[in-house]
């Protein structure tokens, strides 16, 4: 099992966007345990708890933001017209 320190920028990275992309998050409560999974999963480990809690935020942050431009685009998207024409 390979442990993920904040030096491993790259790792987590990789970590955080596989972990949006593969995984549906039914509440912001679950995140934490659902990332915990996941990365059991990938046979990581992050020891640092507040470096956890911080990466939990930023998915929290993330599927916030991506709920959000998908809402808008359905709402908005059809009727927004190009800047070219």
């Amino acid at each position: 099992m390979q442990i993920v320190t904040r030096e491993d920028v790259e790792t987590i990275k990789i970590l955080v966007n596989e972990f949006l992309v593969t995984n549906k998050v039914e509440s912001k409560e679950s995140i934490p345990i659902e990332f915990l999974k996941y990365l059991r999963k990938a046979d990581k480990k992050i020891e640092d708890g507040t470096l956890f809690n911080e990466l939990s935020d930023l998915i929290e942050k993330s599927l916030w933001i991506k709920v959000y431009v998908v809402n808008w685009f359905c709402r908005y998207g059809s009727s927004v017209k190009s800047p070219s024409g």
